[in-house]
């Protein structure tokens, strides 16, 4: 299953003191799963926060994962499942197809 993930600055500043630590942790959890192929993309908006696509195999994996990030309570996060674009244009034409459409 993939997802888009996207997080937002909450407004809580890193304290200066753990920074280091917290930022040297999550670069070293990003690598660790886009190492593992749990993360396929991972980019970082300019004004802040940043996105991600992961692969997991349930919605618990990616809860899971998530909440592992050592960041995690410093953003708000946005969890959207993604469909293969073909499957799902194949689908809504068999959708039509059952509705009588040609």
């Amino acid at each position: 299953m993939k997802y888009l993930v996207t997080g937002a600055s909450r407004g809580i500043p890193i304290p200066p003191d753990q920074a280091l630590k917290l930022y040297q942790s999550a670069v070293n959890w990003i690598d660790s799963q886009i190492k593992a192929g749990k993360i396929e993309a991972m980019y970082i908006f300019p004004e802040g926060g940043g996105m991600a696509i992961g692969d997991v195999n349930s919605q618990e994996e990616a809860f899971d994962m998530l909440t592992s990030y050592p960041l995690y309570g410093f953003f708000d996060w946005q969890v959207r499942v993604l469909v293969d674009w073909k499957h799902a244009y194949n689908s809504i034409i068999e959708s039509y197809k059952k509705m009588g459409a040609k």
